[in-house]
């Protein structure tokens, strides 16, 4: 197969940007001059060791490698809260932040602005481009979310709860959430605009728990809160 000496050129300097050992591997055929193409894509050198070892682990072919890459990068778990917000805003900042699926964690929203009701976001979040997924398991009942916002129930003990609530529900959330992964960045919806105690919000929303979760059990490695 003929190819231009500019297209060499450029795959040349995409492979320069990667680290010495990604250079190595090619050198010693262990990684095609593709593979590392695709791995030039990631700007720290530590993931791209990381992502390289994936590809050899698995072997990968350079599709399945450029499908990889997406899950990969979407390291992020991002956290937003609409109170206070115009829907319209809230989409903007998740377009801001590239953000390619919503997981919707309340409980009730039957009662939410009409603007936030379930039925609205279905619609108008895909429109955007920005996937659409309730999962009421990871949301707090009545029964429990009142009390703690009353301050009747101590933050350990709310979070002693959801904690259990989490893991009574893993098969149900884990597997949409890897799924969703795939297909890029992921952020949890909730209602309170912080997730922490700041300003006038006086507890923690809990998606907060649930973020911290996430990273603590390595299905993401850092958090974001869009706030």
């Amino acid at each position: 197969m003929y190819v231009s000496v500019k297209w060499v050129s450029e795959r040349l300097a995409l492979v320069l940007k990667v680290h010495e050992k990604v250079r190595q591997l090619v050198a010693d055929g262990k990684l095609s001059l593709g593979h590392a193409v695709i791995i030039s894509k990631i700007k720290e050198a530590d993931k791209q060791l990381k992502f390289a070892q994936l590809i050899l682990e698995n072997k990968l072919s350079i599709k399945q490698a450029e499908e990889a890459l997406i899950e990969f990068l979407s390291d992020t778990i991002f956290t937003i809260g609409y109170e206070g917000r115009t829907l319209e805003k809230l989409i903007e900042l998740l377009k801001k932040h590239e953000i390619k699926t919503v997981f919707d964690i309340r409980h009730e929203v039957e009662f939410v602005k009409p603007e936030f009701s379930m039925e609205l976001l279905k619609r108008q979040l895909p429109m955007q481009g920005i996937r659409y997924i309730y999962i009421k398991e990871l949301g707090v009942p009545k029964i429990i979310r009142e009390p703690y916002i009353e301050g009747k129930l101590s933050y350990n003990c709310f979070k002693q709860w959801y904690l259990w609530n989490i893991e009574k529900h893993r098969e149900i959330w884990e597997k949409q959430i890897r799924e969703a992964r795939r297909s890029g960045f992921i952020a949890l919806l909730c209602v309170e605009r912080y997730p922490f105690p700041t300003k006038k919000q006086k507890h923690y929303c809990h998606r907060h728990i649930l973020a911290e979760y996430l990273v603590k059990n390595g299905l993401f490695e850092k958090r974001v809160d869009l706030t």
